[in-house]
């Protein structure tokens, strides 16, 4: 930790455990800060068990807990900060009902315009504002939606989703490009079933077509198994993925639906061009079009074909210059950006003035009387 600067005690109410968020932790951690991490374990179709590696975090599974025994977690741990995923977690937001601690709210969601938003849009004053100060988000997407639940300009911090550029840089893709590859769960709203129609077209249209690496599980595993020119790999830790990303290879993110895709992230650290719907919100931050890649509006079948035959055929020193403004691209992400973050709003004026009012409001003290003594 640089001199002078604050060692935080952060709290972090997660839902299910994932590679980039524990290497984020970690980095908090080596910092000079105490982490607490409570979390729902793994995900049916990310098992990730105990290839994740935790320094010095105190990690707690709280499937089994009552949001009492939640509130009273964090009445013990006493932190300085807390930072909690989204609002869907019940026992999570009836903890923080008027939380006495800085609470910092993540979430990934794009504004839609969808009929759920324009609810909680009109119920913002009951859910954001008893609860949560700050809003970190991945990227302008899920700011706006953000500014329309309430939170005002200053209060938003970005750059909050981010690939393992520690382990990620040690595995940069380098030597001639003949693949793509794919990475992220075998379901429909990931594309994967435009992904192999279009890949079908091209390998059958194709003189000497490219392999295709496929990385991650679900429930459409089935359309993988057997598919010629198809390399299925299963789902994959992070150090086994880290060696996939190592190939030389064009990075393709069909998603349909993607509020954000680290996935995103981690091809463009290990210097991927890459090919994407511009649903993915990681876009905006990872692909220039013509210059490390490309991108295509979701259902375009046509364009998803031409763009691998194009990129078949492009000159190896054009990929290699888009593999280039890749890694250029993302550096602006980090482990040390998110821990770094968390800290300026911590130090921030509107983080002092957060506390003055929980100190002082009549309100907040009758709520804390009740819900917090």
């Amino acid at each position: 930790m640089q001199e002078g600067m604050l060692r935080m005690k952060i709290l972090v109410m997660w839902t299910h455990l994932s590679g980039y968020l524990i290497s984020n932790l970690n980095s908090a951690s080596e910092a000079g800060h105490e982490v607490h991490l409570l979390h729902l374990g793994d995900h049916d179709q990310t098992p990730y068990g105990e290839s994740l590696q935790y320094s010095n975090i105190c990690a707690i599974n709280v499937e089994s807990f009552s949001h009492t025994n939640v509130r009273k977690y964090i009445i013990e741990c006493n932190p300085d900060l807390v930072l909690v995923a989204g609002w869907h977690i019940k026992k999570y937001r009836k903890a923080l009902f008027f939380c006495p601690y800085l609470v910092v709210f993540f979430m990934d969601n794009q504004w839609k315009d969808t009929l759920k938003q324009k609810i909680a849009i009109s119920i913002r004053f009951w859910l954001i504002k008893p609860r949560y100060d700050f809003a970190f988000l991945p990227g302008l997407r899920q700011q706006e939606y953000a500014l329309k639940l309430g939170f005002p300009q200053e209060k938003i911090w970005l750059r909050a989703l981010n690939g393992d550029e520690r382990l990620l840089n040690n595995y940069v893709s380098e030597g001639n490009i003949a693949a793509f590859l794919y990475v992220g769960r075998l379901s429909s709203e990931k594309g994967i079933v435009q992904l192999l129609d279009a890949y079908k077209e091209y390998f059958s249209s194709e003189t000497n077509p490219w392999k295709l690496h496929v990385v991650g599980d679900g429930p459409l595993r089935n359309l993988i198994e057997g598919t010629e020119g198809i390399h299925w790999h299963g789902f994959l830790n992070p150090k086994e993925s880290a060696l996939v990303f190592q190939l030389p290879s064009v990075f393709v993110m069909p998603s349909l639906r993607d509020a954000w895709g680290v996935a995103m992230h981690e091809a463009a650290l290990t210097g991927h061009p890459i090919i994407a719907t511009r649903a993915c919100g990681a876009s905006d931050a990872f692909v220039r079009d013509n210059l490390n890649g490309f991108l295509f509006n979701v259902g375009d079948h046509n364009s998803l074909v031409e763009l691998l035959k194009k990129v078949t055929h492009l000159d190896q020193i054009v990929l290699n210059d888009f593999s280039k403004v890749s890694r250029q691209l993302a550096q602006s992400y980090s482990s040390d950006i998110w821990v770094n973050s968390l800290v300026q709003i911590h130090d921030s004026p509107q983080a002092q003035e957060c506390r003055i009012y929980k100190q002082r409001s009549l309100l907040v003290k009758v709520m804390m009387v009740i819900f917090w003594k």
